[in-house]
């Protein structure tokens, strides 16, 4: 099964009731979700081809963008500018905010670094330090700017898509 880069919740839930066999095969990374309403939201350039709405957020894979011009070879980028890997054209993102990486003593470990980011980067609720690394947990809640985002695990994120689902 071939995931897009990011997809509104409702192309993944369609995903998971259509193969869930195949998702979770096919789901060999973590996710970023964004959540909140950003209809009328300060963007520094157009709005992002996929932006949350109170009921649907955006979900995004943790991992290089095939064929994007990213310099940063380190780690999966986030920031406002078109070559990150996860693209939040937001006023308050800066054009390079943060970084994940995995850990390389165990690959399902994964770190996020704010990269001396001008809004800073919160990692369940506690402010990051500029380029150093934070350990995230399975199901972790970041601020990125003004952006509420959740880093979910591959099990973590199947768990909760079922439960969107089952509460539907």
């Amino acid at each position: 099964m071939e995931l897009p880069s990011s997809a509104p919740l409702t192309d993944w839930v369609r995903r998971l009731v259509d193969d869930e066999a195949g998702l979770e095969a096919a789901l060999g990374t973590p996710v970023v979700v964004w959540e909140g309403d950003f209809a009328e939201a300060h963007w520094v350039a157009k709005p992002p081809e996929h932006s949350p709405s109170p009921d649907n957020p955006v979900v995004f894979l943790v991992k290089k963008v095939q064929g994007r011009a990213n310099p940063f070879g380190a780690g999966v980028t986030m920031g406002r500018a078109e070559h990150n890997d996860l693209v939040f054209p937001h006023a308050s993102v800066s054009r390079f905010h943060a970084y994940f990486t995995p850990d390389p003593s165990e690959l399902s470990r994964w770190h996020v670094v704010d990269a001396a980011s001008r809004n800073g980067t919160l990692v369940d609720g506690v402010p990051l330090q500029p380029n150093a690394a934070a350990t995230l947990s399975g199901a972790s809640r970041l601020s990125v700017g003004e952006m509420a985002l959740t880093f979910l695990s591959p099990k973590a994120f199947l768990r909760w898509l079922t439960k969107v689902v089952d509460a539907v």
